[in-house]
Formats: C-alpha cells, structure tokens, sequence
C-alpha cells in the first residue's frame, strides 16, 4: 500500500507552462529568460518588459489561459501521480488571481487536455493548504509559499522543482519526484513516520 492517498496538483507552473505563455505574449527571448539569477522572482516579467502588474494584466484573456502549453515534463508528472494515486484521488487545485477569465480559461484548458478531472476534481480559488491535514494528504506544487503554508496544516508537500522557487537546483526533476513517492512508500512499509518537509 502506498504511505500517500491523495493528492493535490497545482496546474501554473507544474504541467501548465505559464512562463513559457508569458515569453511568447510578451516577445521575450529564451536567452533573456536564462540570464536571469535564479530563483526567479515574480517581477521578472516586469524587469524585462518594464509593463506594471496591472498592463500585465490587461494583456491576459481566458483564450490565452485556455491555450497555454504542456510544461516539457507535464505529461508525465501527470502519468507518475495517476499511476501511484490513480485519477480519482487527484485533485487539480490553482489560483484565479480574483478574475473571472482566468477561471475561465483554466476550466476550458483541463476540459480539452485533461477531462476525467473536469468538473468534480477541480479546485479553483480556495487556498491549497485548506485541503491539508493529514499526513496521507500530499501537495505537489512549484511554489514556495503554497507548500510552505500547507506543511503549516499538517499535510505533506512536494516542491517540484522548477527556476523560481527553493529547489531550483534540482538537476532532474521528474527523478526527484519518482525518488519522493519511492522513500515516502519505504519509510511506510518500515513503520517509520515520513517527515512532513518535502524534498
């Protein structure tokens, strides 16, 4: 039996490659995005386009939420969490940044990419950390903060790996990930308790 039985998946920046969406609306270059110090901050996009949070915004449309790109690892991280959790006991949590076209795009996108998820294990809104509290409760996710306040509850984390958050140096990600749920499973078939910081 796995130690871990459900899981909530972040969507921006875990499979959906909001950065990557961001680079092409804005005509920033590959080369430019790299020779940014890492971790990455949020207003990296402000630093190289000189837009304010709120011309950002405006730039932003639910098609262009509803047709952002798979992350290169994406489709596998979704793959490794059905095969450990399967897909009903997956859900799918992101933030709407308190616009209405946001929710919209993101709902179109999972029903397109992802619809054995849409519309009963989709969490729009809610703070991640409210679904925590139990040890058996794992969340996946790229932000510091999001896993940081969901550990505070009592639940268990994966910071996956990505340029702009704590684990940026993380040479393989998808290992590190398939490495997590392997040590979480042997600690619980030793009968050691799995520490609540995640890797």
């Amino acid at each position: 039996m796995h130690h871990y039985r459900k899981c909530v998946l972040d969507m921006d920046g875990v499979f959906v490659d909001f950065h990557r969406g961001v680079r092409e609306l804005f005509g920033i270059s590959q080369s430019a995005y790299d020779a940014l110090p890492r971790p990455l901050g949020w207003t990296w996009v402000w630093d190289l386009t000189g837009l304010t949070e709120e011309e950002f915004w405006k730039r932003l449309s639910a098609e262009w939420w509803e047709h952002l790109p798979w992350t290169p690892e994406g489709k596998e991280i979704v793959a490794i969490l059905e095969s450990y959790f399967g897909p009903e006991n997956i859900c799918i949590g992101s933030d709407h940044s308190g616009r209405a076209f946001v929710v919209d795009g993101k709902q179109r996108w999972i029903q397109r990419e992802l619809p054995r998820y849409f519309p009963s294990n989709v969490m729009f809104g809610k703070p991640k950390h409210f679904m925590a509290g139990s040890i058996r409760k794992l969340l996946v996710d790229d932000g510091n903060h999001n896993c940081d306040n969901f550990q505070d509850e009592e639940g268990h984390v994966h910071l996956f790996s990505r340029p702009w958050n704590r684990n940026h140096h993380v040479p393989d990600p998808l290992q590190h990930l398939k490495e997590f749920l392997r040590a979480a499973d042997d600690a619980h078939g030793r009968g050691l308790p799995r520490r609540a910081v995640g890797s």
